[in-house]
């Protein structure tokens, strides 16, 4: 994580500097409710009002901490990396692209948490990966359906 330049990757709000600190956050946030603030955080940089190449960035990340059962929010973190699939661009040029290839690019590790301990965490990952399945837009080139 350390070794991408966050400072230089735009949000639709500046730069992700930030980025790596909420990671941080969220991987020693004891409870769901201290990791709330950064999810906030999180979504507000990667999400909101659209994504970036930051986003594109971010979703690896998103999704190892997701199947770190460690981490108190892993249903959080699905739910964000699929609105991360969702959204529309909030940058120029447009990286829903390379978000959606990010997103995608997740698969085996979302396979992996279908079958995760708790039920939250295992549906938000058969939500996700069937989102993942059944992608088609426009931007991405056409892919292999299924697993």
């Amino acid at each position: 994580m350390d070794a991408l330049p966050w400072p230089d990757l735009p949000t639709t709000h500046g730069t992700a500097a930030d980025v790596p600190a909420q990671l941080r956050r969220l991987a020693r946030a004891p409870t769901s409710r201290e990791a709330s603030g950064a999810l906030r955080e999180l979504s507000a940089l990667l999400i909101e009002p659209g994504v970036s190449p930051a986003t594109a960035a971010a979703v690896p990340f998103l999704v190892a901490l997701a199947a770190d059962e460690r981490v108190t929010c892993r249903r959080e973190l699905l739910d964000l990396v699929l609105c991360a699939l969702w959204a529309g661009a909030g940058t120029v040029p447009d990286p829903r692209r390379a978000v959606h290839a990010a997103v995608l690019g997740t698969r085996a590790v979302v396979d992996r948490l279908t079958a995760d301990p708790l039920p939250a965490v295992a549906a938000a990952a058969r939500h996700l990966g069937t989102a993942i399945d059944t992608h088609a837009c426009a931007l991405c080139p056409p892919t292999p359906r299924g697993r």
